[in-house]
């Protein structure tokens, strides 16, 4: 239990704090303002910087450190079934994660599913960006159905 928590840890600590008070606040002001396509990209890049963080935290190796044994004993296997088949049902359970789940949980999959894919980093912006996209749209939609009225920024 010497030396539990890292650094690393205590970095991603802040950061996931940072990025929680953040997200709330961009969300808030992407649903009530009237510049809906600044709200979009404004929050997409957002969620994809930050997914981009949390896999570039999570592949720290003192951050999980049973994950290079995991790694280094499947490692033949994958690199066998690599040579076989095509794997696209990792990089789109990535993808549907990411898109249902946000920034955080995209990241922590890619790191678990396909953590040597040279496309990591494209399927977390991608389906971080699908995500804002798509719950952004979906609280605007239904704020926008409600009888009463937000001041707009």
């Amino acid at each position: 239990m010497k030396n539990f928590l890292k650094p690393v840890h205590i970095q991603a600590i802040v950061i996931y704090l940072i990025y929680t008070v953040s997200a709330k606040f961009l969300i808030v002001r992407g649903v009530l303002s009237m510049d809906s396509f600044f709200s979009y990209v404004l929050l997409s890049v957002f969620s994809s910087f930050f997914a981009v963080i949390f896999l570039f935290i999570f592949s720290h190796e003192d951050f999980f450190r049973f994950a290079r044994v995991i790694e280094e004993r499947e490692s033949k296997k994958e690199k066998k079934l690599l040579k076989t088949y095509v794997h696209f049902g990792k990089s789109i359970a990535t993808l549907v994660v990411g898109v249902i789940a946000g920034p955080l949980f995209t990241a922590l999959t890619a790191r678990i599913l396909i953590p040597r894919s040279p496309y990591k980093y494209l399927i977390i912006i991608i389906a971080s960006t699908a995500s804002s996209i798509l719950w952004l749209g979906f609280l605007r939609g239904a704020f926008s159905q409600l009888s009463f009225s937000f001041p707009r920024w």
